[in-house]
C-alpha cells in the first residue's frame, strides 16, 4: 500500500504563453537588479554618515564621491557573479542567505582593492565595514520580509487548518516540519511534537515542542484540540509503526505516514481512518 502524501489547497492555475513568460522574467531580473542597487546605496548612504560621527573625521568630498561610485560598482559586479537577481525571493533560505553573505563580502573586499591607500583613513575605513554590516542587514532582511509577508498573504486566502502533531522529533520528522512550513498551501497547523526518547522531552524542535511520548498521545490531543497524527517514523521500524497505531485508534485520531518527508508530492489523500465515535477529527 502506497502510503498517503500530505494535503494541500489547491489552486486554479492558467497556462501562460511563453514570450509573456520571457519579458515578465526580463523585468523581473532588471527590477531586482536596480533594487539590489538602491539597497547598496543606501547602505553606503548611511555607513558614510555612522562613519564620520564614529571616527570624528570628515573625509573630502572627492573621497566620498569616489567610494560611493566604486561601492556600488563593486556590488553591482559580485551580485552579477553570484547571480543574486535570479535567486527566488519567496523561497528564501539558508543557502541564499549564505551566497548573499560570499556576494556582500566580495564585493566590499573589491571595492576596498580599488580604493587603495584611500582606505588608510580612519574614516574611509569605517565607512566600508559599516557599510558592510548595513548591506547585510538589509540584504537579507529585505527578503526575509517579503518571505513573511508573502506566506502570510498565502495563509490567509486558505481555508482553516486542520491542527497536528508529529509523531517523532527525529530527522524525519524535521524535515516533514519543514516541508510544511516551506509550502504556505498546506492544509496543517503544527501544534507540536511527540517522541518516546525521554531526552527529547520538553525540548524545542525548530521552535516546536517536545509535548511528550505516545503513551501520553490521549492526553495531549485533548489538551492541544488536536484533528490528525502525521507520523514521521521509517518503514523499517515496523514496530514503532504498529504501537503507533494502537495508540492513534486508541485515542480515536486520524492518522497518516506521509510518503518520503521533506520531498512529499501535496496531492490529497484520505488519511487511515478512526473509530467514528471517539473524536470530532474523525
Amino acid at each position: 500500500m502506497t502510503p498517503p502524501s500530505l494535503p494541500t489547497v489547491a489552486r486554479a492555475t492558467k497556462p501562460r504563453p511563453a514570450a509573456w513568460s520571457e519579458q515578465h522574467h526580463s523585468r523581473r531580473n532588471l527590477a531586482l537588479r536596480l533594487i539590489h542597487a538602491m539597497l547598496i546605496a543606501a547602505s553606503t548612504a548611511a555607513a558614510w554618515g555612522l562613519g564620520v560621527a564614529l571616527s570624528g573625521e570628515l573625509p573630502g568630498s572627492a573621497n566620498v564621491v569616489t567610494a560611493f561610485g566604486v561601492l556600488i560598482a563593486a556590488k553591482t559586479i559580485a551580485a552579477e557573479l553570484f547571480r543574486l537577481h535570479r535567486a527566488s525571493w519567496r523561497w528564501f533560505g539558508i543557502h541564499d542567505a549564505a551566497a548573499i553573505t560570499v556576494a556582500n563580502t566580495s564585493g566590499s573586499v573589491l571595492a576596498a582593492l580599488a580604493l587603495g591607500p584611500t582606505v588608510a583613513t580612519p574614516a574611509m575605513a569605517a565607512i566600508l565595514i559599516i557599510e558592510w554590516l548595513v548591506s547585510q542587514g538589509l540584504l537579507l532582511g529585505s527578503r526575509m520580509l517579503f518571505r513573511l509577508l508573502r506566506e502570510a498573504s498565502d495563509r490567509s486566502s486558505t481555508p482553516p487548518r486542520r491542527r497536528v502533531l508529529i509523531y517523532g522529533a527525529g530527522r524525519r520528522g524535521v524535515n516533514l516540519l519543514r516541508q510544511i512550513r516551506a509550502n504556505p498551501r498546506a492544509a496543517y497547523e503544527i501544534a507540536g511534537f511527540i517522541d518516546d526518547d525521554p531526552e527529547k522531552r520538553h525540548r524545542m524542535v525548530q521552535m516546536n515542542p517536545v509535548l511528550g511520548n505516545g503513551d501520553e498521545l490521549p492526553r495531549l490531543a485533548e489538551l492541544h484540540e488536536i484533528d490528525e497524527i502525521l507520523v514521521a517514523v521509517g518503514p523499517q521500524a515496523s514496530e514503532r509503526r504498529g504501537r503507533f497505531r494502537d495508540l492513534a485508534r486508541l485515542a480515536g485520531l486520524p492518522f497518516r505516514f506521509p510518503r518520503h518527508a521533506g520531498k512529499a508530492t501535496l496531492r490529497h489523500r484520505a488519511p487511515e481512518p478512526c473509530p467514528p465515535a471517539k473524536r470530532h477529527g474523525c
